[in-house]
């Protein structure tokens, strides 16, 4: 039940406060005089008339944060949902309470977090700004890939190449995958009729975060590891000298992304392995736990253009998820199984992870599964018909909720290619 706030305020008329003020500064009354006669508060006269407060205002408390910057913090939270990333109430309010630490602003938040109040003032100094409740997952990712979303999105990544003259080289897809120490042994020969078949392998199931990035010429760029710790000297008991050349070694609390490990990502492995070349296409999945407000904000500084997949379609349109991170996976089962086969006293643990991360992240992230993803997803050539009609079957069975569709959902939408010469176009 929402808290019933128990405000007195003074009653008075408007005409009653400008006869006040008119007599304050024509020297007819002081200002104790003018409050007892038109009974209005002295200190309301004496901010109208000192100019405080300027004519016509109406009474209300002082935002926390200056205007200015709550106007900025809006639109960027708007941006971000128009561009498929959005926020949900506890993140963005997590994100007004890091900002407000940042920039030193003192507040009288709870445990520095703003709170319902906070979030009413805003909400109503920002109409424009609302909460859209989703739908549940199952039934998401079943309308999620449907015609009509799926063309929308390729509609938007025909106009982006088009009008920028993109090249495979500078068209991007990141994402993030999960490995832990404990693999799942390959199959191995046996007796037959045998019930069961013991496998060994590592004694914990601790996550450690991979975000890669790919581009359509078949070129990867080093890796980014988010090991489980709250200083570095967690990340210091891995052989980080082990793993791939370059990999950016970093921690969580959880061994989660966030938005502070993702704009890091950005700022000093991205930009850094991209070349000077602008403008630029970063194609990510749209889910809310990559938290990408700071990573927008230096993607439009660097003329870096960000694209997000329709949400829950990964699975068909991303090109690391279509055909990188499955042999990525059985890559590193086999090297972890072959591993512990060697000898009895061989374990995966920090020490031996990363050269074990190395084997598989070379065996798998090749030349020919990149592109076989990028071809396989539509992107490059540009063919939005290479998705199988059987991906839109379980989206079928649903009304898509929009107010207007089209009869033929990939008009507009070239066949084959769009237009683009995909022989020998990629640059040196």
């Amino acid at each position: 039940m929402p808290r019933k706030s128990k405000n007195i305020y003074m009653k008075y008329k408007d005409e009653s406060l400008q006869q006040a003020v008119e007599s304050v500064k024509n020297g007819v009354m002081s200002y104790g005089q003018a409050s007892k006669h038109f009974n209005v508060p002295k200190t309301t006269i004496i901010d109208h008339a000192s100019g405080r407060i300027k004519a016509g205002a109406k009474p209300e408390r002082k935002p926390v944060i200056p205007i200015t910057i709550e106007n900025v913090v809006a639109e960027k939270v708007k941006l971000a949902a128009e561009k498929g990333f959005g926020v949900s109430k506890r993140q963005f309010l997590m994100k007004v309470s890091q900002l407000c630490i940042s920039l030193g602003i003192k507040t009288n938040f709870k445990n520095n977090m703003p709170g319902n109040d906070w979030w009413r003032g805003f909400a109503g100094r920002h109409p424009d700004v609302v909460i859209r409740k989703p739908e549940k997952l199952s039934t998401t990712r079943s309308r999620m890939m449907n015609k009509v979303i799926v063309s929308r999105y390729f509609s938007d990544l025909a106009s982006i190449i088009t009008e920028n003259g993109l090249t495979p080289d500078v068209i991007w897809n990141c994402d993030e995958t999960g490995k832990q120490f404990e693999h799942r042994p390959t199959s191995t020969i046996a007796r037959k009729g045998a019930r069961s078949l013991p496998g060994r392998t590592g004694n914990s199931r601790e996550n450690i975060t991979i975000l890669a990035s790919v581009n359509a010429c078949g070129t990867k760029i080093p890796p980014m590891c988010v090991v489980k710790g709250k200083t570095m000297k967690s990340v210091q008991s891995f052989s980080t000298l082990d793993a791939p050349q370059g990999t950016m070694w970093t921690y969580q609390e959880r061994a989660w992304m966030c938005d502070i490990l993702g704009t890091l990502w950005f700022k000093d492995v991205f930009l850094r392995n991209i070349g000077p070349k602008r403008p630029q296409l970063l194609i990510m999945d749209s889910h809310g736990s990559h938290e990408v407000l700071g990573l927008i904000e230096e993607a439009v500084k660097e003329n870096i253009i960000l694209l997000a997949l329709p949400p829950h379609t990964s699975h068909h349109l991303q090109p690391l998820d279509k055909s990188v991170f499955g042999p990525f996976a059985k890559a590193y089962d086999k090297a972890c199984s072959q591993f512990m086969s060697e000898d009895p006293n061989h374990i995966v643990n920090k020490a031996t992870w990363p050269r074990l991360f190395k084997s598989a992240w070379e065996t798998s992230v090749t030349h020919q599964n990149i592109i076989s993803g990028f071809r396989a997803t539509g992107i490059w050539p540009l063919n939005p018909n290479i998705i199988p009609e059987s991906a839109y079957s379980p989206a079928e069975a649903f009304e898509v909720p929009f107010s207007s569709t089209c009869d033929v959902p990939l008009e507009g939408v070239h066949n084959d290619t769009h237009e683009i010469d995909a022989t020998n176009a990629c640059l040196p």
